[in-house]
């Protein structure tokens, strides 16, 4: 799953990687990888990290707005 969004995603989890692609990417010049969806509710995503840490549970609570744009990514099966 790939968050993109016009600003900074502060998530401080291991296996989570955030990284600014520089201006030329705007508007979402920010790129977050390593979450799961969890839930999705009308006006926001429940997001945890992909490797849960040992110590203790990270939920991250993101607005479903034209600041953000989450592309799920998976396999096709079937």
């Amino acid at each position: 799953m790939l968050i993109h969004a016009r600003a900074p995603i502060h998530a401080s989890a291991p296996f989570v990687a955030c990284e600014d692609r520089g201006r030329a990417q705007t508007p979402y010049r920010f790129r977050c990888v390593g979450f799961q969806i969890v839930a999705k509710s009308s006006t926001r995503y429940f997001l945890v990290p992909h490797k849960r840490p040992g110590d203790g549970d990270i939920t991250l609570v993101l607005r479903d707005d034209d600041n953000v744009r989450v592309e799920v990514l998976g396999v096709a099966r079937g």
